[in-house]
C-alpha cells in the first residue's frame, strides 16, 4: 500500500503538478483551504502532510497549530512546501513540530526523498515509543508480582491481569515488526527511485512562458541542457536550448511562449550527432511543462536505413542497366547466325518440294528460327526501352483506325478458334502517338485474348474518352488471371500461372506493352474477372489525348 499524502495548497496547478510527479509512489489527497485540510487530516489520518505557507491569506503556521493541537493529527509529520517563507519563521515552525522545509522550485526527486526521510523519522519515533511502553509494562509486571506476594492476592487475578498485559505486549511487538518491515520497504524504494531517476529516458521541466525561467527540471533535462545538478539555474530555458542545439532563436522563442498545447519540435545538437524531441503542454497562462526525449538512436537508424536504401537503389539501377546492355549485345550477336539458319531453311524448303520428309524438317527449322527471331527482337526492344534508348516517332493519328487494322491482321487467328471480335466505335478517336508501337500493343492484347480463351467465345474491344485521356479495354471470356498476379504479369519473363500450360509465350509481351504505354505517359492494368462477367480477363490502357508526353 502506498503512503497517503495530504497536500494543502490554494494553487490548483501546484496540486496537480505534485500529484503528477509523485503519484507512482504516493496516494494524494488535496485541500485548497486550511479548514478543509484540517478536517480531512482528522478524518483520514494521512501518513504525511505537505503544507503551503500562505493559503488564501491564512498563514501556514496557524494551520500547523491546529494540526498539532488535535490528538488524531498531532503525530502526523508535516513538511512546509512553499515558494517563500521568512528565515525567522523556521524556528517557530520547528517549535510547533514541523518536520522539514522544501521550496517549490526544487526538483521532484528532492521532494520525494524529503517525504521518505520524514516518514522514516516518524516511524523511528514510533518504534522508540513502543520500546518505552514495553519497558513500562515489564516494570508493572514485576511490581504486581511483588505486591501479590506481600498482600496475599488471589494468584488467578494476577494471572488474568498478566495475561492481558502479555496480549497487549504481543500486539506491540507485532506493530514493531510491521514498522520495521515498512522501513525496509521504504529504504529499498528510495534506492530504486534514485536509480530510476538517474536512468529515466524522458526528461521534463516546468518553466515560465513569460521569461522562460526554469522552475523545476529532472536530471535528464539537466544533463541534456548542461544545467548544474541540484543548483538553481540562472540561465533561461531559451538560452540553454540555444546554447546547446541548432535552433532559430525567434522560432524557438515563439514555440516556447505560445499557448498551443501538445506541440512538438525536433532539435539537433551543435557539437555532436545528438537529436532530441521537445513536447510541450501548457499548464496555465504563465507556465508550461516541457518534455524532452533523446531520439539520437532513432535518427541514426533512419539515416542508415535511408543511405542503405539509396545505395541499394543505385546498385539495382546499375544491375538493370548492365542486364539491358548485355541483352542488347547478345541479341545482336545471335541475329547473325540466326539469319543464316533462316536463309538456309528457306532454301531447303524450295529445294525439297517433292521430298515430304525433308520438306517437313526444313519447315520446322524455319518456324523455330522465326520464333527465336521474335524472342530476340523482344529482348532487344525491351533492353532499349529500359536503357532509355528508344525514341518515339510521334504524330497525330487515328487510334480507332490503328485498332481496326490490328483486328484485320488477327482475324484469321480468331476464325481458326471460332472467336468473335466485337469492335463498334462510336467515333473516330484521334491523338498524338507512335503508331507502330501502339499497334504492337494492340496486337499483343488482342492475340492474348484469342490465344487464352476457349473456342467459340467472344472478345470485346471498347474505346472511350475523358477530358484528357483515351481509354481502350480488351475483354475476353477466357481462363482469367489470379488477383495476386494482376500486377506481376507486367514484369519481364513473367506469365500467369493460368497461362503456362503449353499455350506458348516468352513472358515479355506484356512487359513491352507496359514500357510502350509508359513512354506515352499513359498507364495499363488488368482486371479479372471484368465487372460484368463471372470469368475472363480485361486489359485496359490509357494514353493522353493532348500533347503531354514524357519522352524517355
Amino acid at each position: 500500500m502506498k503512503p497517503i499524502i495530504l497536500h494543502i495548497d490554494d494553487n490548483q496547478d501546484d496540486l496537480e503538478l505534485t500529484n503528477h510527479a509523485l503519484s507512482d509512489e504516493f496516494d494524494f489527497l488535496s485541500a485548497i483551504t486550511g479548514v478543509e485540510g484540517v478536517q480531512i487530516a482528522q478524518e483520514i489520518t494521512p501518513d504525511l502532510i505537505l503544507l503551503d505557507n500562505d493559503i488564501q491569506g491564512e498563514r501556514g503556521l496557524e494551520i500547523l497549530k491546529k494540526l498539532k493541537s488535535h490528538r488524531d493529527t498531532k503525530e502526523i509529520p508535516v513538511i512546509i512546501y512553499s515558494g517563500v517563507w521568512r528565515d525567522d519563521d523556521e524556528n517557530t515552525f520547528l517549535d510547533y513540530g514541523v518536520d522539514d522545509f522544501v521550496r517549490k522550485e526544487t526538483s521532484s526527486k528532492l521532494l520525494r526523498n524529503r517525504i521518505y526521510s520524514a516518514l522514516k523519522t516518524t516511524k523511528e519515533k514510533a518504534q522508540i515509543a513502543i520500546k518505552k511502553e514495553q519497558k513500562l509494562f515489564s516494570e508493572i509486571e514485576s511490581r504486581l508480582n511483588a505486591k501479590a506476594k506481600s498482600k496475599n492476592i488471589d494468584p488467578e487475578i494476577i494471572s488474568d491481569l498478566l495475561q492481558e498485559i502479555n496480549i497487549y505486549q504481543a500486539e506491540l511487538d507485532a506493530q514493531n515488526d510491521e514498522l520495521q518491515l515498512q522501513q525496509q520497504v521504504s529504504d529499498e524504494l528510495l534506492v530504486k527511485l534514485s536509480d530510476l531517476e538517474n536512468n529515466l529516458p524522458v526528461g521534463y521541466a516546468r518553466y515560465s512562458i513569460k521569461d522562460y525561467t526554469i522552475f523545476e527540471a529532472n536530471q535528464v533535462v539537466r544533463r541534456v541542457l548542461q544545467i548544474p545538478l541540484n543548483q538553481h539555474d540562472s540561465l533561461s530555458l531559451l538560452i540553454r536550448l540555444r546554447m546547446t542545439f541548432e535552433a532559430d532563436i525567434l522560432e524557438l522563442s515563439n514555440w516556447l511562449s505560445s499557448n498551443s498545447d501538445f506541440s512538438s519540435m525536433e532539435l539537433k545538437a551543435k557539437s555532436s550527432n545528438q537529436w532530441i524531441i521537445l513536447s510541450k503542454s501548457v499548464i496555465d497562462e504563465t507556465s508550461a511543462l516541457l518534455g524532452v526525449v533523446d531520439i539520437t538512436k532513432t535518427k541514426t537508424a533512419e539515416t542508415e536505413r535511408l543511405e542503405l536504401a539509396l545505395k541499394n537503389e543505385q546498385l539495382a539501377k546499375e544491375a538493370n542497366l548492365n542486364k539491358s546492355n548485355f541483352l542488347a549485345n547478345m541479341s545482336h550477336e545471335l541475329r547473325t547466325p540466326l539469319h543464316a539458319i533462316s536463309s538456309f531453311s528457306q532454301l531447303g524448303i524450295k529445294k525439297f518440294t517433292e521430298n515430304e520428309a525433308g520438306l517437313t524438317y526444313f519447315q520446322n527449322i524455319n518456324k523455330s528460327s522465326k520464333r527465336l527471331a521474335n524472342l530476340i527482337n523482344d529482348l532487344l526492344d525491351l533492353s532499349k526501352m529500359e536503357a532509355g534508348k528508344l525514341v518515339l516517332n510521334l504524330r497525330s493519328d487515328s487510334f480507332t483506325k490503328t485498332i481496326a487494322s490490328a483486328i484485320r491482321e488477327l482475324q484469321v487467328l480468331a476464325d481458326d478458334k471460332g472467336t468473335t471480335i466485337d469492335f463498334n466505335p462510336a467515333k473516330d478517336h484521334v491523338t498524338v502517338f507512335d503508331q507502330d508501337l501502339l499497334y504492337r500493343v494492340i496486337i499483343n492484347l488482342i492475340s492474348n485474348a484469342i490465344k487464352y480463351s476457349p473456342e467459340n467465345t467472344r472478345v470485346t474491344i471498347a474505346v472511350s474518352e475523358t477530358d484528357n485521356m483515351i481509354r481502350c479495354a480488351v475483354t475476353d471470356q477466357g481462363i482469367g488471371i489470379p488477383n495476386i498476379e494482376l500486377e506481376s504479369i507486367f514484369d519481364p519473363f513473367t506469365q500467369s500461372t493460368h497461362t503456362t500450360t503449353g499455350a506458348g509465350g516468352t513472358g515479355l509481351g506484356l512487359a513491352i506493352c507496359k514500357e510502350i504505354i509508359d513512354l506515352h505517359s499513359g498507364k495499363i492494368w488488368a482486371k479479372s474477372p471484368p465487372e460484368d462477367q463471372e470469368k475472363g480477363s480485361q486489359f485496359i490502357l490509357e494514353i493522353p489525348r493532348i500533347k503531354t508526353l514524357n519522352l524517355k
